[in-house]
Protein backbone atom coordinates (compact mmCIF):
# COMPACT_ATOMS: atom_id res chain seq x y z
CA UNK A 1 0.00 0.00 0.00
CA UNK A 2 1.48 3.49 -1.16
CA UNK A 3 1.78 5.93 1.54
CA UNK A 4 0.96 9.69 0.96
CA UNK A 5 5.17 10.25 0.59
CA UNK A 6 5.33 7.47 -2.16
CA UNK A 7 2.91 9.14 -4.01
CA UNK A 8 4.55 12.67 -3.74
CA UNK A 9 8.00 11.17 -4.68
CA UNK A 10 6.10 9.01 -7.75
CA UNK A 11 4.14 12.19 -9.12
CA UNK A 12 7.95 14.18 -8.92
CA UNK A 13 9.98 11.67 -10.35
CA UNK A 14 12.38 11.76 -12.15
CA UNK A 15 13.25 14.99 -11.27
CA UNK A 16 13.82 14.19 -7.66
CA UNK A 17 16.63 13.64 -5.11
CA UNK A 18 15.68 12.26 -1.84
CA UNK A 19 17.75 13.61 1.31
CA UNK A 20 18.71 11.27 3.92
CA UNK A 21 16.98 11.85 7.46
CA UNK A 22 20.77 13.08 8.75
CA UNK A 23 21.11 15.62 5.78
CA UNK A 24 17.50 16.78 6.05
CA UNK A 25 17.83 17.33 10.10
CA UNK A 26 20.89 19.41 9.44
CA UNK A 27 19.37 21.29 7.06
CA UNK A 28 16.61 22.16 8.83
CA UNK A 29 18.84 23.00 11.97
CA UNK A 30 20.92 25.71 9.59
CA UNK A 31 16.98 26.87 8.44
CA UNK A 32 15.95 27.13 12.14
CA UNK A 33 19.12 29.31 12.93
CA UNK A 34 18.44 31.41 10.10
CA UNK A 35 14.53 32.18 10.60
CA UNK A 36 12.75 32.96 13.59
CA UNK A 37 9.90 29.98 14.00
CA UNK A 38 6.48 30.22 16.40
CA UNK A 39 6.28 27.75 18.86
CA UNK A 40 4.14 25.31 16.45
CA UNK A 41 6.66 25.90 13.71
CA UNK A 42 4.98 28.75 11.33
CA UNK A 43 7.51 31.43 10.63
CA UNK A 44 7.62 34.48 13.03
CA UNK A 45 5.78 37.36 11.46
CA UNK A 46 7.98 39.93 13.40
CA UNK A 47 10.80 39.65 11.07
CA UNK A 48 8.52 41.54 8.70
CA UNK A 49 11.83 43.15 6.55
CA UNK A 50 12.36 39.71 5.38
CA UNK A 51 8.88 39.05 3.89
CA UNK A 52 8.27 39.62 0.30
CA UNK A 53 4.61 38.20 -0.75
CA UNK A 54 2.10 37.30 2.08
CA UNK A 55 -0.79 35.88 -0.04
CA UNK A 56 -3.82 33.04 0.10
CA UNK A 57 -3.28 32.64 -3.89
CA UNK A 58 -0.39 30.57 -4.97
CA UNK A 59 -0.92 32.28 -8.73
CA UNK A 60 0.57 35.41 -7.02
CA UNK A 61 3.67 33.34 -6.26
CA UNK A 62 4.02 31.40 -9.57
CA UNK A 63 4.15 34.69 -11.22
CA UNK A 64 6.28 35.96 -8.86
CA UNK A 65 8.78 32.79 -9.81
CA UNK A 66 7.95 33.11 -13.02
CA UNK A 67 8.96 37.02 -13.12
CA UNK A 68 12.30 36.35 -11.12
CA UNK A 69 13.23 33.30 -13.36
CA UNK A 70 12.92 30.42 -10.48
CA UNK A 71 10.50 28.18 -11.84
CA UNK A 72 14.06 25.75 -13.02
CA UNK A 73 15.78 26.77 -10.45
CA UNK A 74 16.39 23.58 -7.48
CA UNK A 75 14.62 24.01 -4.49
CA UNK A 76 14.35 21.89 -1.61
CA UNK A 77 10.83 21.00 -0.29
CA UNK A 78 11.18 20.44 3.97
CA UNK A 79 7.77 19.59 5.60
CA UNK A 80 6.83 20.50 9.13
CA UNK A 81 6.27 16.85 9.91
CA UNK A 82 9.93 15.43 10.99
CA UNK A 83 8.76 12.35 9.48
CA UNK A 84 10.12 12.75 5.80
CA UNK A 85 13.34 13.93 4.13
CA UNK A 86 13.67 16.77 2.01
CA UNK A 87 12.84 16.39 -1.54
CA UNK A 88 14.93 18.36 -3.75
CA UNK A 89 13.41 19.20 -7.23
CA UNK A 90 13.02 22.45 -9.25
CA UNK A 91 10.30 24.72 -8.70
CA UNK A 92 8.43 24.05 -11.44
CA UNK A 93 8.23 20.30 -10.68
CA UNK A 94 6.87 21.48 -7.32
CA UNK A 95 4.25 23.86 -8.95
CA UNK A 96 2.89 21.76 -11.17
CA UNK A 97 2.72 18.79 -8.40
CA UNK A 98 1.66 20.84 -5.38
CA UNK A 99 -1.22 19.19 -4.43
CA UNK A 100 0.56 15.85 -3.98
CA UNK A 101 3.11 18.12 -1.81
CA UNK A 102 0.52 19.73 0.30
CA UNK A 103 -0.98 16.53 1.01
CA UNK A 104 2.32 15.65 3.35
CA UNK A 105 1.67 18.79 6.03
CA UNK A 106 0.12 21.19 6.51
CA UNK A 107 3.38 22.72 6.89
CA UNK A 108 5.31 22.66 3.69
CA UNK A 109 8.61 25.21 3.59
CA UNK A 110 9.96 25.21 -0.22
CA UNK A 111 13.57 26.55 -0.45
CA UNK A 112 15.21 27.77 -3.41
CA UNK A 113 19.01 28.24 -2.12
CA UNK A 114 20.60 29.93 -5.23
CA UNK A 115 17.98 33.09 -4.26
CA UNK A 116 17.95 32.73 -0.82
CA UNK A 117 14.35 32.37 -0.57
CA UNK A 118 11.94 30.55 1.66
CA UNK A 119 8.30 30.11 0.82
CA UNK A 120 6.20 28.92 3.50
CA UNK A 121 2.64 26.83 3.06
CA UNK A 122 0.24 26.84 5.90
CA UNK A 123 -2.82 24.66 5.60
CA UNK A 124 -2.86 24.95 1.76
CA UNK A 125 -3.83 28.25 1.48
CA UNK A 126 -1.37 30.92 3.10
CA UNK A 127 1.83 31.53 1.43
CA UNK A 128 4.82 33.83 2.70
CA UNK A 129 7.83 34.16 0.62
CA UNK A 130 10.39 35.65 2.53
CA UNK A 131 14.08 35.97 2.21
CA UNK A 132 17.05 33.90 4.33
Amino acid sequence: MKTIFDECVEALHPNLTVWDIEKTNEYFGYLSSRINFESWGQISRKASDNILIETNDIAEIYAYFCELGLCHKMCYVITLSSDYPVLETDCQNILSNKDDILALSHGIYIVVPESNLLLEIWNDINFLLINI
